[in-house]
């Protein structure tokens, strides 16, 4: 702290009384005044390497339709790249938009077709958190994408401190962004009297209609800012909720090289109408467009007792809702004949 005036008096006024005394007296030893002087902030800038890992994109074929099943390896174009102060998302202190398609000079393609894209950028020193929101199109200019890109992908780290001396790589992934949902489904016409399993698959889509592919370096699904997103799947009957189908999982956060697991159960088939439709939807809770697809369980009869008719021995048999053949009698009943090739099958009305 620098000397008041006051201080300075005081000090001079103990010289000048030293000085009245005898000769011999010697001065007092002067202690140097020292005091802190607070850093001034700096506006240094230093160079800083922005490493994005775009993943792979395969092929493959579906319901022997050839389906390009791609990720957004293939469609990725253009990356905009926003800094920010920690913890916050406004103002945005740089942009930097950077082609990273197949051919840039910024990227190193791996054999497994994923990319390795270096981006460079220039900070002043300190901390950053950084998002990097990946599109369909190659940039317009150094910080702006083409209009009318699609955001097929995006990331963000966050914490980032750039100091003088040193390379400052920023690593981190882009991961697909869900926009909509496809299901389908292998049998859709199955027999009413038995429990029945089959695999279904559900997929995301990106905006350019590209299935979201398993990727080692994405936690899952996720929307437009980075926040986690799923799909829900829902089966309906007759207008409402139904427990003749369950999935072995109802909520999708991320692709799954298995797909689910649809059940059918029989024991809670209880309506009286052949021919039930089950309704199964895959809703993306990012807002977009649905998958869906329908479940024909043929010859339901809510008695739970079918009659088939045998014509060469010109007699009928009868089942119950477990396929156990039972007891056949004819008293008080009301038939009615539904023809299945050489097979006659008779419900109870």
């Amino acid at each position: 702290m620098k000397p008041t005036v006051r201080s300075l008096a005081a000090l001079f006024l103990e010289l000048s009384l030293s000085g009245c005394g005898e000769s011999s007296h010697s001065l007092p030893t002067m202690v140097p005044i020292t005091h802190s002087v607070a850093p001034i902030p700096t506006t240094q800038k230093v160079p800083a390497s922005i490493k994005i890992i775009v993943p792979s994109g395969k092929s493959t074929t579906t319901n022997a339709k050839r389906r390009k099943s791609l990720s957004i390896a293939y469609n990725s174009a253009g990356l905009l790249i926003n800094a920010y102060a920690p913890g916050t998302t406004t103002p945005v202190l740089t942009t930097v938009a950077a082609n990273v398609s197949s051919g840039s000079p910024l990227c190193i393609t791996q054999s497994d077709t994923s990319r390795i894209c270096s981006i460079p950028m220039t900070l002043p020193i300190g901390s950053y958190d950084f998002t990097a929101a990946n599109y369909d199109k190659l940039p317009a200019s150094s910080t702006t994408i083409t209009t009318g890109a699609n955001e097929l992908g995006f990331g963000k780290a966050s914490g980032k401190t750039l100091i003088s001396g040193s390379a400052n790589i920023i690593s981190f992934s882009i991961a697909s962004v869900l926009a909509s949902a496809s299901l389908t489904i292998p049998a859709t016409i199955i027999p009413p009297l038995s429990n029945y399993s089959q695999q279904i698959t559900v997929s995301g889509l990106d905006l350019d209609g590209n299935i979201i592919m398993t990727d080692p370096n994405s936690d899952g699904y996720i929307n437009s800012l980075g926040s986690p997103a799923s799909i829900t799947l829902s089966a309906t009957a007759y207008g409402s909720s139904t427990s003749l189908v369950s999935f072995s999982s109802s909520t999708i956060s991320a692709p799954s090289a298995t797909g689910v697991t649809l059940t059918y159960n029989a024991a809670n088939l209880v309506n009286a109408i052949p021919g039930i439709n089950v309704s199964l939807t895959a809703l993306p809770s990012t807002g977009g467009s649905s998958g869906s697809a329908t479940l024909n369980i043929i010859g339901a009869t809510g008695l739970g007792n079918i009659y088939v008719s045998n014509p060469g021995t010109s007699t009928v048999t009868k089942y119950n809702a477990a396929g156990t053949q039972q007891t056949f009698t004819t008293t008080g009943m009301g038939l009615r004949i539904i023809t299945s090739g050489l097979t006659k099958v008779l419900l109870t009305k």
